[in-house]
């Protein structure tokens, strides 16, 4: 019984961590395109005046 409830918490804290991972994850690449996003706007400001 022990042992089942180890695995179950085991992959439990599995699944958990690859969720974060993914947040993570998608996170960053929101960041990576909000950063592109703007430099480019500012590039078109530039190029504008």
């Amino acid at each position: 019984m022990p042992t089942f409830l180890f695995l179950e918490g085991r992959i439990c804290y599995e699944y958990a961590s690859n969720k974060k991972k993914r947040l993570k994850r998608f996170f960053f690449i929101i960041l990576i395109k909000l950063s592109l996003a703007q430099s480019s706007i500012t590039f078109y400001g530039n190029t504008q005046q």
